[in-house]
């Protein structure tokens, strides 16, 4: 996480489902998410000069350099991110949050699949990629009058009706 938020390269050794072939690799990473019982890395591989994605537990080693990298100096991250939703069904979810509630999703952003951030006034811009959009709104649904759900639509939808039922439910 310290590569991901401090913005340093990583130097691993990564091991290859099929065929098994290991090979070091720098990456600056972008994200982490969580997808059907793994986690994976997204990171700029400079070993193929293009975005990838890596499942954490391949790595034989992975340790954080001194080196930094600088966002925005390789293609879009946004182009991969769409590539990657459509390729795993992944929902990028993008969410304004109150500064003072960031406190309340440092513990869980990782596990709901946290991209980036950006601060922008007195709101943090997040960026998440989940594959259950209903387990996402379930885990943030405590923090909504700190947040402000930015997309997707069905996201918002989604809570609306869980506000709705709830209401129903707590009617006496």
């Amino acid at each position: 996480m310290e590569g991901i938020s401090e913005r340093k390269v990583l130097f691993g050794k990564y091991t290859t489902f099929v065929p098994q072939q290991s090979s070091e690799r720098k990456l600056e990473p972008i994200g982490i998410y969580h997808h059907y019982s793994h986690w994976y890395l997204i990171a700029y591989c400079r070993l193929r000069k293009d975005y990838r994605t890596f499942r954490v537990d391949r790595f034989d080693q992975l340790m954080v350099l001194e080196e930094n990298f600088v966002l925005g100096k390789h293609p879009s991250i946004q182009e991969f991110l769409d590539q990657l939703s459509d390729e795993h069904q992944l929902h990028q979810i993008i969410l304004m949050v109150k500064n003072e509630g960031l406190k309340y999703l440092q513990t869980q952003k990782y596990n709901l699949g946290f991209v980036s951030e950006k601060q922008i006034g007195d709101e943090t811009e997040m960026v998440f990629m989940n594959s259950s959009l209903q387990y996402f709104l379930r885990c943030i649904v405590n923090m909504t009058d700190m947040v402000r759900i930015v997309e997707p639509i069905e996201l918002k939808e989604n809570l609306k009706k869980l506000i709705e039922d709830i209401k129903r439910i707590q009617e006496f």
